[in-house]
């Protein structure tokens, strides 16, 4: 094949190319030559998603929504165990044997428990991170780096809880501790382990 072969190939292609609107504007040359296509690519489905691809982005997106709607379903039960504590219901720390009055039975009582012995107060605000993670996995927002947005989750709430620490416990305060639980005082402990 010589060089005027080479040209009418390339005009032709150039021109069924336009056509179809996808893939390069002319054929792709190299010092002149033709560059052989290589087998396995294409330069017109280079810019076109496969079916396999557009496949596998749909099931991503549904596991995406299911587990948003997971998260979401949790925190209405965290919420509603909350809601409904009661420090003397029975849990891991109180088992007195009586009937909760939590929601969600025992199971709520003894979580319920766990976050207000340990947050206090805060446990309701750290709930806001996996709110917006649900939000926006129902979006198709992929959530990544868990590691470490589970890690400021947990700084966050801590410092929620030292805050909380701050404010003045009233007489109706049922636990021991302050505001922000056991996470709170310790934070505020912390302080005086370098002051003296």
């Amino acid at each position: 094949d010589g060089p005027g072969a080479c040209m009418v190939n390339a005009v032709l292609t150039r021109r069924w190319l336009d056509r179809l609107q996808m893939g390069p504007p002319g054929l792709k040359t190299r010092f002149g030559h033709c560059v052989p296509m290589q087998s396995g690519s294409s330069s017109l489905s280079s810019g076109v998603p496969s079916h396999s691809s557009l496949l596998g982005e749909l099931v991503r997106r549904q596991i995406r929504f299911v587990i948003g709607l997971a998260v979401l379903a949790g925190l209405m039960l965290a919420i509603a165990a909350l809601a409904t504590w009661n420090v003397t219901d029975p849990s891991f720390s109180n088992a007195n044997g009586a009937v909760p009055d939590n929601a969600l039975g025992f199971t709520g009582a003894a979580f319920a428990d766990l976050i207000m012995q340990f947050f206090g107060l805060a446990g309701v605000v750290g709930l806001l991170p996996a709110l917006f993670w649900a939000i926006g996995l129902l979006r198709n927002h992929v959530v990544d780096r868990m590691s470490r947005r589970g890690a400021a989750w947990f700084g966050g709430a801590w410092l929620t809880a030292a805050l909380f620490g701050l404010l003045p416990r009233s007489d109706s305060w049922p636990l021991p501790n302050g505001l922000g639980g056991v996470l709170g005082d310790m934070a505020l402990k912390i302080p005086s382990v370098f002051t003296g």
